[in-house]
This record gives structure tokens, sequence and C-alpha cells, in this order.
């Protein structure tokens, strides 16, 4: 790989609707609020489904390709489950059954 300068972090994700976005900045405050803890500004929520990683700049229009080429419709995604990563430094929501649609 080249160096950092053209390196990016990519990942594909879902992007919640904006009243989904509410429920879930709402709750991220209320867990903060008990642990002392930061949350993501709400724009930033999002649903992480592959974490590509750390890659170099170049390829991030084959990726874009490759993401453009999906077409889904809308479906409903019960967020059901929290999860708890770096020991304890990230708390994010999750579902516990993947539906189809994922």
């Amino acid at each position: 790989m080249s160096d950092a300068a053209s390196s990016v972090r990519l990942f594909f994700a879902l992007w919640p609707q904006e009243e989904a976005r509410k429920q879930l900045a709402r709750l991220a405050r209320r867990i903060a609020d008990q642990c002392a803890g930061r949350c993501v500004r709400p724009e930033n929520l999002h649903l992480t489904l592959a974490f590509i990683g750390e890659v170099d700049s170049s390829v991030v229009p084959i990726l874009r390709q490759a993401g453009s080429a999906i077409h889904r419709t809308s479906f409903d995604l019960l967020l059901d489950k929290l999860h708890c990563w770096g020991k304890g430094s990230i708390i994010a929501a999750g579902v516990s059954q993947p539906c189809g649609e994922l």
C-alpha cells in the first residue's frame, strides 16, 4: 500500500430513515449519560454491513461501482440488541437475527 495520505478506511453501510435515526440518537444519549461516554453525531449513525478496512484511495471507484450495482427495495429491520466492543468503549445497536434482505 502507498503512503497514509492516499489510503482511506472504507465500509458498506445502510443509512436509517430520519425517525429511526432520531430514536437511535436518543438511545445513544441515554447510554452515554449513564456511562460518561460520548455519542456519534446523529447524521453519522449507520448500520455497517461490511467493513472493508484501510485501502488505497485508487480502489474507491471500484468499490463504489460494486456498491451501486446492488439494488434492493426498502425493508424493515429490527435493531434488538446492543453490542459492546473494545473493552466497553463502543456500544452499537444491532440485530440478533439478520433478515434475508441483508
